[in-house]
Order: structure tokens, then sequence, then C-alpha cells
């Protein structure tokens, strides 16, 4: 079965944000930070903000739209990225994706 992430990033240049979809984060964080993605080239370093997992590359399109909508960039602007700059190392190199928890309705923990 193939999996997906729909994955929030936040420029620390203008604090825009970006949603995507990819099957690897770590590697997708690192192509907009080295310039690989020409919609956010000019606006790195990026800091990944959110993270959720979904199963299916059509379910994850269709969280990645409500992502985009006017309630999904609401709640996107209200996650703090001053946590991820604080836990930048002094290399410059971006902290890895470590753990994912499978999560419902814009990232709240599932009941059940």
């Amino acid at each position: 079965m193939s999996y997906y992430f729909v994955y929030a990033i936040k420029s620390l240049k203008d604090r825009r944000i970006y949603v995507g979809i990819s099957r690897d984060p770590n590697k997708r964080l690192k192509e907009h930070n080295g310039g690989d993605t020409k919609s956010t080239k000019g606006y790195s370093p990026w800091v990944l903000i959110f993270i959720k997992y979904i199963g299916s590359r059509i379910e994850a399109r269709k969280e990645e739209k409500r992502l985009k909508s006017g309630y999904g960039k609401e709640f996107l602007k209200s996650i703090p990225c001053s946590s991820m700059v604080e836990r930048l190392p002094v290399t410059g190199q971006l902290p890895e994706v470590i753990q994912v928890e499978k999560r419902g309705e814009f990232g709240e923990v599932p009941k059940g």
C-alpha cells in the first residue's frame, strides 16, 4: 500500500506558508531549502511546521486542498515556528522529521 504525507513549511525569510504532499518529507524539505523547487526557491530557509500521515494520494490531495483553504491557512498560521527556529543546530542543518503520528483533522490525534 502506498502512503503519503501532507506537510506545511514556513519561510523564515517572509513567513509565507507552503503546503504540499510527499512520500518523503525530509527529502522534500531539503529540496525546498536547496532551491530545487521553483515556487519556493527565493524564500528559503524553510522550516517544517506541520506534517500529517495520509494513506492514499487521493486523500492526501484532498487534505492538501483543505489546508490551502481559508480555514486551513488560518490553522497553519496559528502554529508558531519559533520553536522550530530555536531547535536549529549551529551548523545550519535543518532537523529531520523524526516521528510522525497518525493524526485526524488538522493535526489532532484521533480518539479511539
